[in-house]
């Protein structure tokens, strides 16, 4: 039975799916690695574990999962695994199979002086 290309490269993609990939211990042992597709992405926002099944997430994503109320009072900031930082503002959406991903942290602005939330 012939069986094309497209069909076999999808089953191999399918194959390799996750039930559940934890995207720090992944950046960890893989920083460079674009990361498998997963069923659930565990990540990190402030120091918390938190879980989602959308692997383009975007900074309002981020805000409900930590039940953050007033989006426009937050900053959220990617930690990236060369220890770099990379704000997520809003409109933009992330993938978090791109390569260099590890965490999140959400500032409030509310609590923190000297932050610029706009």
């Amino acid at each position: 039975q012939m069986i094309d290309k497209k069909t076999e490269d999808q089953g191999a993609q399918e194959s390799q799916e996750r039930e559940e990939l934890d995207l720090a211990l992944f950046s960890r042992s893989n920083p460079a690695d674009v990361r498998p597709r997963a069923r659930e992405y565990v990540l990190t926002i402030n120091r918390g574990r938190y879980r989602t099944t959308r692997r383009i997430v975007d900074r309002l994503h981020i805000l409900e999962l930590i039940g953050a109320v007033n989006a426009a009072n937050h900053r959220v900031i990617q930690i990236l695994a060369d220890g770099h930082e990379d704000p997520l503002n809003e409109g933009e959406s992330l993938d978090l199979g791109r390569p260099g991903v590890e965490g999140f942290v959400v500032i409030s602005c509310e609590v923190t002086d000297g932050i610029f939330c706009g």
